[in-house]
């Protein structure tokens, strides 16, 4: 059976729909036994003079399909094309009014989604930046005592500095602690005293902040506090009953140095890897 086949000699990219509007040379053919659709092989009588090797693109009306003509053969007068079919082409209107997600394109993407098919480079390159600690050499401790003013259960938390927790431990361990509280010096040695009563015990924690609590907002005073059924004189403290603490420190960083031209994922793992030393806290 005889077809006719519109030749053309046509350059396009591989992954575009575009197809030829002119120039073409019409040929009847004939299309092999045992050639599909989709590769078919199309046979020309075209005699000893005619050379149609330079079509590489063809166009098959019967099966509105666009074809690759990947090779050409010369057999006994007889040309033949090896044909593959274009599907962008052939299927231009369809993908055109379709709804895509396109994987890779030439000429746009998206920088955050990561390209694992670009080739990649063994060569690192390391940046170290630095900036003043945030931290503060004297720091600040919260202590959570036992008091009969807690604000949580039984509980109060005082911030203090190194002088401050240095006052309420002499204190506790004084003889303060005791005398006037049912016993008598005459009665018992102090260290039986402090055996017995353990005042460290109401201590219930100690944490320690590399901040001055003054840049929070925290107004600390030399004020009295209750531990248990004492009352300590004169801390440089201030009550905490209801505070969240948070600090915010911009460190310069680097983009990849080939963001730009692949996109925004290689400033994630495994592309970069970012490690920060901040002492005196393991991160």
């Amino acid at each position: 059976m005889s077809y006719q086949v519109k030749f053309y000699n046509f350059t396009k990219r591989s992954n575009s729909t575009k197809v030829p509007s002119s120039g073409n040379v019409d040929y009847n053919c004939v299309i092999k036994n045992g050639s599909g659709i989709m590769t078919p092989k199309v046979e020309l009588d075209l005699g000893l003079a005619a050379d149609p090797s330079q079509y590489n693109y063809c166009y098959i009306p019967n099966f509105e399909r666009y074809y690759y003509v990947t090779e050409w053969y010369f057999d006994r007068g007889l040309w033949t094309a090896s044909c593959k079919v274009d599907v962008l082409a052939s299927f231009k209107s369809a993908i055109g009014s379709s709804s895509l997600y396109v994987l890779r394109a030439s000429n746009a993407y998206d920088g955050r989604i990561v390209d694992t098919l670009y080739p990649l480079k063994v060569n690192c390159t390391y940046q170290h930046n630095s900036t003043l600690s945030p931290f503060k050499s004297s720091g600040t401790y919260v202590l959570g005592v036992v008091s009969p003013d807690g604000d949580y259960g039984s509980m109060s938390y005082y911030a203090v500095n190194a002088s401050g927790l240095a006052t309420i431990c002499n204190y506790l361990i004084s003889s303060a602690v005791s005398q006037g509280n049912g016993f008598d010096l005459n009665d018992a040695s102090m260290a039986l005293q402090s055996s017995l009563i353990d005042p460290i015990q109401y201590i219930k924690s100690c944490t320690y902040f590399p901040f001055d609590m003054t840049d929070f907002g925290i107004t600390m005073a030399s004020t009295s506090i209750k531990v248990f059924m004492w009352t300590i004189p004169s801390v440089f403290c201030a009550k905490i009953t209801s505070q969240n603490i948070s600090i915010t420190k911009n460190i310069p960083y680097q983009d990849h140095p080939n963001k730009a031209a692949r996109g925004d994922y290689l400033n994630t793992a495994p592309y970069t890897i970012a490690t920060l030393y901040a002492p005196p806290f393991p991160v």
